[in-house]
């Protein structure tokens, strides 16, 4: 956030038309993100719709890059500092609306980090290919690394749409969202669901969790520490010592309601699990039973600790599946209004980095702030994670799917307060 401040505190001249939030999309989508576009607008969030043929035509700024995502990170540049904006709502998934490969060892690993890091620390363009050989985000691959920064430097959230039924189906979720949220009573929960992240097989790590003087399971504590970030907030705590955590309780209490929700264990593309401890069996949540939730527009925003919930390039033989962390959002008549969840193989290491502790920053950076929005959480968690940690696996797995200017908890109606970010 300072790297961007001091940028546009340099600019000399600058476009008379400024924005807030820039929305990206395919053509064929953007008639259909107007309704969007002017609830924005209505509550002071100057909202610009552009579609990625007109970023490709130079429609708007000199076309720059490579290939199409070094065209719309260039863009995207040029919108910063012409247009101000703060906030990039992409919609589409992968295949309408690229994403970024990058390399480290010898796996390839899918982010939207890279649309929000645009500037290097003294304030140069942040190519994400500092030796230039096309390869992006390298980190010894083939002996090759590419030196980022991975400050972000303005709030991206991806609304990974299909098709015309899932635009239809976000608009609505967070038009209702922001309008009707506000003051509610079922936004003060966080459900939070855990078991024992490391399981049985790794009887090393239990001795040393043992040892330092925690014990029980991981998955449990991570929850408790959670839960202490948000003290206001009422805890509705399903683990697997408490023996109340299965599929169906968890659609139950999503069903009530919550303003957050986070679940530490384990992941594949389509379901989250854990385990009770000293125990190899799997108590899931996820595909199909998700499509159970009828929580209406009482939405949580959900943190998921596991390894590809969030794998935006998920294929069964060869055709195209939404992840579970899509499918939330991507339903209609309930699921969450938000998801943040690993494209790949994740790690917890609780207290010494992972996906843990960028969820335990994530929380942190709500602190009961009646206005904050979404990217603002989050990249207030990206930045605390990088400066701790020093690690871009876990920055660059986790994509944050969802609108980046929502306003968390909603917007008070016209008159209760002033409405405006």
């Amino acid at each position: 956030m300072r790297k961007l401040e001091k940028m546009r505190n340099n600019l000399s001249v600058l476009s008379k038309e400024q924005f807030d939030l820039l929305i990206l999309s395919p053509a064929y989508f953007t008639k259909y993100l107007n309704r969007l576009a002017q609830h924005k607008n209505s509550y002071g969030v100057k909202t610009k719709i552009v579609g990625l043929n007109e970023i490709y035509n130079g429609n708007y700024f000199k076309v720059k890059g490579r290939d199409n995502p070094e065209k719309i990170k260039y863009f995207i540049k040029d919108s910063i500092e012409n247009w101000k904006i703060s906030y990039v709502l992409l919609v589409g998934d992968v295949n309408k609306l690229p994403i970024r490969e990058t390399h480290m060892w010898d796996d390839k690993f899918i982010t939207d980090l890279y649309y929000a890091d645009i500037y290097n620390k003294d304030g140069s363009f942040s190519s994400w290919d500092v030796n230039g050989n096309g390869l992006f985000g390298e980190y010894h691959h083939n002996g090759e690394t590419d030196f980022l920064d991975l400050h972000p430097d303005v709030g991206v959230g991806r609304l990974a749409c299909r098709n015309l039924i899932e635009i239809q189906t976000v608009v609505n979720k967070i038009i209702n969202y922001e309008r009707r949220t506000y003051g509610q009573e079922w936004f003060k929960k966080i459900i939070l669901c855990g078991g024992d992240t490391i399981s049985g097989k790794r009887r090393r790590y239990d001795k040393w969790w043992n040892w330092t003087g925690r014990g029980g399971p991981e998955g449990e504590y991570v929850n408790q520490l959670i839960a202490e970030k948000l003290p206001d907030f009422n805890h509705i705590k399903l683990g697997t010592s408490l023996r109340n955590l299965n599929s169906l309780s968890v659609v139950k209490e999503i069903n009530k309601g919550a303003g957050f929700a986070h679940f530490s264990g384990h992941g594949t593309e389509l379901y989250w699990f854990t385990t009770s401890e000293n125990s190899l069996k799997e108590i899931p949540f996820g595909f199909p039973l998700n499509y159970l939730l009828f929580n209406g527009y009482k939405l949580p925003i959900i943190f998921f600790d596991g390894c590809n919930i969030g794998k935006l390039d998920y294929k069964i033989k060869k055709i195209n599946f939404p992840c579970l962390a899509w499918q939330l959002v991507g339903k209609t008549y309930g699921g969450a209004i938000a998801t943040i969840g690993s494209g790949r193989a994740s790690f917890s290491g609780i207290l010494e980095g992972g996906a843990a502790m960028l969820a335990l920053y994530f929380f942190k950076a709500y602190n009961n702030c009646k206005y904050i929005t979404l990217s603002q959480m989050y990249m207030n968690a990206q930045n605390e994670y990088i400066d701790n940690f020093k690690d871009r696996m876990i920055l660059q797995e986790y994509n944050l799917l969802g609108d980046p200017s929502l306003r968390v908890g909603g917007y008070p109606s016209i008159g209760e307060e002033e409405i405006y970010i």
